[in-house]
């Protein structure tokens, strides 16, 4: 993950104003993912990645 300039065949997704550009090698892998900006402890923000395709990946408890 990182901040790039969008190249012509980046899929752009578009959510609550943020832009996410998507290059074509990645979109397969990314298929089914969530993405959020969350504060787990006071002041500390960051991304997680709930990611079906990984074969280590633990769905959250309900």
């Amino acid at each position: 993950m990182g901040f790039d300039n969008a190249k012509g065949d980046d899929a752009r997704i578009e959510t609550t104003g943020v832009a996410i550009l998507v290059a074509p090698t990645s979109s397969e892998l990314l298929d089914g993912m969530t993405l959020d900006y969350v504060e787990l402890e006071p002041g500390s923000r960051e991304f997680i990645f709930m990611n079906p395709n990984d074969p280590h990946y633990i769905p959250p408890k309900p």
